[in-house]
């Protein structure tokens, strides 16, 4: 898998080079697609604890995207979409400290 996500950046890179602003659908559909891509490890997880907390976030970049395509046509919408990146990004920091931080003082108290 981590070699398709390097030609996907590979492609992205050349495509921005030559022809950004161009097709704009398509540069879309491809941030989408490499931003969706990597959920599928989901599918294999045996234990979905925290799913709930990565589709929140998820969602928050996704409907960001709406704002960030409609820039100069929505009144601050670059700002907004900073505002859900922020949000997404808030939501799995939550997740991952909730989920797979273990206070050392817990640490202590299984181990022996």
């Amino acid at each position: 898998m981590r070699w398709l996500v390097w030609v996907m950046a590979s492609v992205g890179t050349t495509y921005v080079f030559f022809f950004h602003e161009r097709y704009k659908l398509m540069e879309l559909i491809c941030y989408t697609v490499m931003g969706v891509f990597p959920a599928l490890v989901i599918l294999s997880m045996p234990d979905r604890e925290g799913l709930c907390e990565l589709l929140v976030g998820g969602a928050c970049y996704c409907l960001g995207m709406v704002f960030f395509k409609s820039d100069g046509l929505v009144p601050f919408a670059h700002a907004i979409w900073h505002l859900f990146v922020a949000m997404g990004a808030g939501v799995h920091y939550y997740a991952i400290y909730r989920y797979l931080y273990t206070p050392a003082a817990n640490q202590m108290k299984t181990s022996r």
